[in-house]
């Protein structure tokens, strides 16, 4: 193609000459494409409006879980928090703030395998930060720590108290068993209860031995071939946790018509060296364990054996022997005591279940504890007012008992029980880390502002938890489990 005025060659498809400026007269194919362009710039923008948008909503929803997740936390509302860490997760699976957190809850807890699944989901996930890393090194840390005290643990002896039994010989006639308490650990109430009944055993010995001896050198004179005999032996020891109570079966045969025959029973607290009343071992007050008894009693003697009634029976009650046994506590009125000597002894056994039998009082421990004082370690005294179950260390709570750590919501009772077992701890001085958990802090101020607990403090054996629980008694173990057990009934088991 050529211009029609100065003869140039142009291109087909040009508008304009080249050389001479002249107007072709053909139009460009350029200005057709232009709608397209534009049309295809909105999409452009619109996706990416879009995309921005879907961004901006992701990442709201993320931070809503995980500030969601730091509510309940603060709450102590554990269960529903993990719930939202997870959410947060699922919705921003690359970001790193929502696995440490989680992770740190599990640790808390003392779940360090689930801690670790975390942080391992992480690294599956590309999650790969400093921090991470600093995570997984703990957990794997703790994890061995763990391990390396429940090693620890097996390896102690079940019982940190053993008993075995002497013999005192007063001459020919006279023998006295008496226990013995060794213990692996230093204790003042041991050596206090092992004197009391060394000290008996010489006394009834003193106290028998001339009448027995000049009554055989009588026989022996005489030509007689009875012999007397003074024993006593231990027939029952019975252990559980701190309370030792022996049942002891005195004999005595001075060549009458019949021998004089009973038992008696001493009770004692080991961490003391307390003599224990029956009221105590029952949980309840002095008086009320009595009259429970002189019912037990009436329903088995009145009616039935001669000359014994109700009125009888309760002026004598005050006289009975009683000692603790794996079923409860037994209670033997003496020969003589209520009816003739052909009638025997008589004993009953009593339980806590048949203390609450008429009582309008619940929960009975509760209610019935009317001591002002308690000891703890160190035989110091604290206020029996400052703890939930001030016989915790000594008697075996029970579902009645549990009863006072009810509450509204699921995050106070795991406050309520929590305080339950942290004041089993306290009682030995342990230091609560207030950094720990909410619950710790609770305990931590609740119990520095008292003066008996930080005069216990110097004396607590163990800084670790685990280490404190594992040197607790077998009753406060046995409490610590069931107070465990009723947190996963309620939901609060943490």
């Amino acid at each position: 193609m050529f211009c029609h005025k100065c003869g140039a060659p142009v291109f087909d498809d040009a508008e304009f000459c080249g050389q001479c400026g002249t107007k072709t007269g053909k139009t460009s194919n350029k200005n057709k494409y232009v709608p397209i362009l534009a049309l295809i710039g909105i999409l452009v923008m619109v996706f990416i409006g879009v995309m921005v948008a879907c961004f901006m909503m992701g990442k709201s929803d993320y931070e809503d879980q995980i500030s969601l997740g730091d509510k309940y936390l603060k709450e102590l509302n554990y269960k529903d928090a993990i719930l939202a860490y997870q959410k947060a997760i699922e919705i921003e699976p690359k970001a790193e703030g929502a696995y440490i957190r989680l992770s740190d809850l599990y640790i808390e807890q003392g779940d360090y395998d689930n801690a670790l699944n975390v942080i391992e989901t992480a690294e599956e996930n590309q999650v790969n930060s400093k921090q991470t890393v600093e995570q997984k090194e703990r957990i794997q840390t703790l994890l061995l720590e763990e391990t390396s005290e429940e090693k620890t643990e097996e390896e102690k002896p079940e019982r940190e108290y053993q008993i075995k039994v002497e013999t005192l010989y007063g001459g020919e006639y006279v023998t006295v068993e008496y226990p013995v308490i060794t213990c692996n650990l230093p204790s003042e109430g041991v050596d206090i209860v092992n004197s009391i009944f060394l000290q008996e055993a010489q006394e009834k010995v003193n106290a028998e031995q001339g009448a027995i001896d000049e009554t055989a050198r009588q026989q022996i004179e005489y030509g007689y071939s009875e012999r007397p005999e003074y024993t006593v032996t231990c027939e029952q020891i019975y252990q559980e946790g701190d309370i030792v109570s022996v049942a002891f079966y005195d004999y005595l045969y001075a060549c009458g018509p019949h021998p004089y025959q009973h038992t008696e029973g001493e009770s004692y607290e080991l961490l003391t060296g307390k003599a224990l009343s029956i009221g105590e071992l029952l949980h309840c007050s002095d008086d009320e364990a009595r009259e429970c008894a002189v019912r037990k009693f009436d329903q088995m003697l009145s009616g039935k054996v001669e000359d014994v009634t109700e009125e009888k029976i309760r002026n004598t009650i005050n006289e009975a022997s009683y000692w603790m046994t794996q079923e409860g506590v037994k209670i033997e009125l003496a020969q003589y005591s209520v009816a003739s000597y052909a009638a025997g002894a008589h004993e009953v056994l009593l339980t806590q279940e048949d203390i609450s039998v008429g009582s309008s009082e619940a929960p009975i421990l509760k209610n019935n504890f009317t001591e002002d004082k308690i000891k703890i370690i160190q035989n110091i005294e604290a206020d029996a007012s400052d703890f939930i179950f001030p016989y915790s260390r000594t008697q075996l709570l029970t579902d009645t008992d549990l009863k006072i750590l009810e509450a509204d919501t699921t995050v106070q009772e795991h406050s309520n029980s929590q305080m339950a077992i942290n004041e089993i701890l306290a009682r030995y001085g342990f230091t609560f880390n207030p950094n720990k958990s909410d619950t710790a802090k609770e305990a931590f101020q609740k119990f520095n502002s008292l003066d008996w607990y930080q005069q216990a403090k110097p004396y607590c054996p163990y800084t670790a938890a685990t280490e404190m629980v594992a040197h607790l008694n077998d009753i406060e173990k046995a409490n610590v489990n069931k107070i465990n057990e009723w947190q996963k009934v309620h939901g609060c088991y943490y």
